[in-house]
């Protein structure tokens, strides 16, 4: 790669694998009438089950009934039409989820009104045993259901972002660097090799490596915020930063 190319990346974010913003999906899913209405809201609880469901199991739930409250509340979001409550006020996508699920875990669970799951309302594939391993090894014990959430939350969001990160190097024939840099982002608990280390297994100067990471962590953090920007309402650079900071704070 040349050294163009190289100070590209970084400030390439690679947004082409998320056509649409989350918020799009939102309103699109509010429109009962219209035709795409179901594949939007179950493309919305495809993506964001978990950080609930991890939110439900603090509050006290067992893996079955969490499962079913999370099945329950997505189905009365279209059934109920929460949806169309999703305003400016709640610009962070996030801030209305958790505020719909405990109305819905106020009004609905609790009150036993949840009804069979099905007759064409949206359904979302729960993998309760994957589901249950994540949980385990969340956080800590001491942290409220909200700041679960808020954790689980930021967690899906890197993991999308590694994962776009990952799907990018290995198009340009890098997946060894990619593996071998990926713990610099300190993310994952693990130090890794050292640079001197790396530039071995590469064939590159330990300088050289020092750049490759400060290139990935940038490439990375500009990957992440266009994530996190994704599920505010607006188009607003500090609500963004703030939001970003702030998911962040969580997994510290």
């Amino acid at each position: 790669m040349s050294g163009n190319e190289e100070a590209s990346e970084a400030g390439n974010t690679g947004n082409s694998s998320f056509p649409e913003t989350n918020w799009s999906l939102v309103r699109r899913a509010a429109d009962k009438e219209a035709p795409e209405s179901f594949h939007a809201l179950s493309k919305l609880c495809e993506s964001y089950w978990y950080p609930l469901y991890a939110y439900v199991r603090r509050e006290g739930a067992s893996p079955e009934d969490a499962a079913d409250e999370v099945q329950g509340f997505f189905a009365r979001m279209l059934e109920k039409e929460y949806l169309r409550a999703a305003n400016r006020d709640l610009g962070r996508l996030r801030t209305f989820l958790i505020d719909a699920i405990k109305k819905y875990r106020a009004k609905e669970y609790r009150a036993k009104q949840a009804q069979k799951r099905g007759g064409g309302l949206v359904h979302v594939s729960i993998d309760r045993d994957w589901a249950e391993m994540r949980y385990s090894r969340e956080f800590s014990d001491s942290v409220t259901a909200e700041q679960l959430l808020d954790q689980s939350w930021a967690r899906l969001m890197i993991d999308r972002v590694i994962y776009e990160l990952t799907g990018y190097y290995r198009s340009k024939g890098r997946e060894k660097e990619i593996h071998l840099l990926q713990p610099f982002l300190g993310w994952d608990g693990d130090e890794g090799a050292s640079y001197a280390e790396i530039g071995r297994e590469l064939g590159i100067s330990e300088s050289n490596v020092k750049v490759k990471v400060h290139r990935m962590r940038s490439r990375c953090r500009a990957l992440l915020k266009a994530e996190v920007a994704r599920t505010l309402d607006y188009e607003d650079e500090s609500a963004a930063k703030q939001e970003l900071t702030h998911l962040l704070s969580t997994v510290s």
